[in-house]
């Protein structure tokens, strides 16, 4: 039996149907699901309510739903990586296959492809070193890689954008890295943590209890040197 992959072109689209907050996503086949505002999907909020992106994020929790609906499997493959470790610098760039797998002739049959790229030297990763977040860096490759593979494969693009969450926080590298770790995180990384918060379904009040409990009477007593801890703890809520 082979193995080999072939690639067809991508199914049709879904239907899609405004259901109060949240999206009743249809099949082609009839597969009808509801994706959930700040579970499935969402966008961040600015200071003044306004959401940051034109358009709806499509989150993993969405895309894994999507994805499974189609009756498809996800298949990862590195395309390229980074591994610098003399200077502790990590790239990836991952592709997503949705895949259909044939039992009668053993081949897995490519409906659509999707590319997500992470690096360790991302603004957002603060102080943390290359050696400590590889490992993050792959990951994030990788789900972004689905999300885009998820919205070519539904034809949602009008719809949802891909994981954009780090785009509103990737400026202002050289002031973080100025800062020591003793000093107070930036406005930009207080508001970076509501974001990540919102993404996972929390509000701004179970965020500052989440943050209560981790010892922060306050986003002001965060100081740099806890940045990166308690993004990557918002973040693993995630696969929860």
């Amino acid at each position: 039996m082979s193995n080999e992959l072939m690639v067809i072109t991508p199914l049709e689209s879904v239907s899609i149907t405004s259901k109060r907050w949240n999206y009743e996503i249809t099949t082609p086949s009839g597969i009808a699901r509801e994706l959930k505002r700040d579970v499935d999907f969402g966008n961040p909020k600015k200071a003044n309510g306004e959401p940051v992106f034109p358009k709806p994020i499509l989150y993993k929790s969405g895309a894994e739903k999507i994805i499974r609906d189609f009756k498809l499997l996800d298949r990862y493959t590195v395309e390229s990586c980074i591994e610098d470790v003399e200077n502790g610098i990590f790239s990836y760039r991952v592709k997503c296959s949705l895949v259909a797998y044939n039992p009668a002739t053993g081949q897995e049959i490519v409906y659509c492809e999707g590319l997500g790229c992470a690096n360790t030297r991302e603004s957002k990763t603060g102080n943390q070193s290359g050696f400590d977040g590889a490992n993050s860096a792959l990951k994030k490759a990788k789900k972004r890689a689905m999300v885009d593979a998820a919205i070519s494969l539904g034809t949602l693009s009008s719809m949802f954008t891909a994981d954009l969450e780090d785009t509103a926080f990737m400026k202002g590298a050289d002031e973080i890295t100025k800062l020591g770790p003793d000093d107070a995180i930036t406005t930009k990384q207080r508001r970076r943590i509501f974001a990540i918060a919102d993404q996972h379904g929390m509000t701004q009040e179970q965020a500052k209890t989440w943050l209560t409990a981790q010892g922060f009477a306050s986003t002001k007593d965060i100081r740099q040197k806890d940045y990166d801890a308690l993004c990557s703890a918002l973040e693993e809520k995630e696969s929860k």
